[in-house]
């Protein structure tokens, strides 16, 4: 069978005029879960798919302080996101060094204002001034969430095995016991019959 021919793009490709790319553009379209934010921690850049992950819109969190936007789940008495996040960011710029977080579970506020439970392993990277100081800090995360629920899940499942398994053992041992019984029951029966 014969193929269609693949048509010669390059000539055309070469008549484009060359551009810088529109890099606002290019990271707001990028399949990471990226943020930027100031060495005061506003937000001043957040990808398309951090603001799907996060349900949020760039327009409502631009220009505002990350914690305000993302504050710890109030219902949760034992969140310490905004702790260990503050933390990171803050070394971030004293080191001027990449600081990859540990897994987090950081709960993200849904539109109707019900806390969502979360986990997130976050890395904040330093964006660097011509001066060598931070001017601004990438925060990308790796939505662990679903992991953490399988997780979960399997340590349930395993819990419950474990917990049969003692059921199971406990049956067995009675079962055991109650055959001793019935051989002495039959034993002394026997005596008295005999």
């Amino acid at each position: 069978m014969n193929e269609p021919p693949i048509p010669d793009v390059t000539a055309a490709v070469l008549r484009i005029p060359y551009e810088l790319p529109d890099f606002r553009l290019v990271f707001e379209k990028s399949p990471e879960l990226n943020l930027i934010v100031d060495v005061r921690f506003t937000i001043v850049a957040v990808t398309d798919t951090y603001c799907r992950a996060t349900m949020t819109r760039r327009g409502n969190i631009v220009g505002r302080g990350l914690f305000e936007v993302f504050p710890d789940n109030p219902d949760d008495s034992h969140a310490d996101g905004v702790a260990n996040l503050r933390t990171s960011l803050l070394n971030v710029i004293r080191f001027r060094v990449p600081d990859r977080m540990a897994e987090q579970k950081y709960d993200i506020r849904r539109p109707d204002g019900v806390f969502e439970e979360r986990y997130w392993r976050p890395l904040n990277s330093p964006i660097l001034g011509t001066d060598g100081y931070v001017r601004f800090i990438l925060h990308a995360v790796e939505d662990l969430t679903e992991l953490v629920r399988i997780r979960k899940e399997e340590a349930a499942a395993r819990k419950r095995v474990l917990e049969q398994e003692r059921t199971a053992a406990d049956l067995r041992h009675s079962n055991s016991e109650l055959v001793e019984r019935v051989a002495l029951l039959r034993a002394s029966l026997k005596r008295l019959s005999g």
